[in-house]
């Protein structure tokens, strides 16, 4: 009986398969929660003023600082996927 040698793509999918499933949930949750926001604020007019006012005064420190905190699980998904796509093609 011939033992099964360790592979390493399948440990790789795996951890990629990990990272994107959880990633992808998350940056739903935080996309449909500034959605949300944003169409609140944005359904009557002092909304938008407010909004407006309020990225004229938000620093370029500030919002990088919200856009990474919004955006973060993106890079999960983007490790994830990256090695999911290094796992070599069998039929190549």
């Amino acid at each position: 009986m011939a033992r099964d040698h360790f592979n390493p793509t399948s440990l790789r999918s795996l951890a990629g398969s990990i990272l994107v499933g959880p990633g992808l949930f998350l940056l739903g949750g935080h996309l449909l929660w500034a959605v949300a926001l944003w169409s609140r604020s944005a359904g009557d007019g002092l909304g938008v003023l407010s909004s407006v006012i309020w990225a004229s005064s938000v620093g370029e420190q500030q919002f990088f600082h919200a856009l990474l905190h919004t955006l973060w699980p993106a890079l999960l998904v983007v490790v994830g996927g990256v090695l999911l796509r290094a796992e070599p093609n069998p039929e190549a």
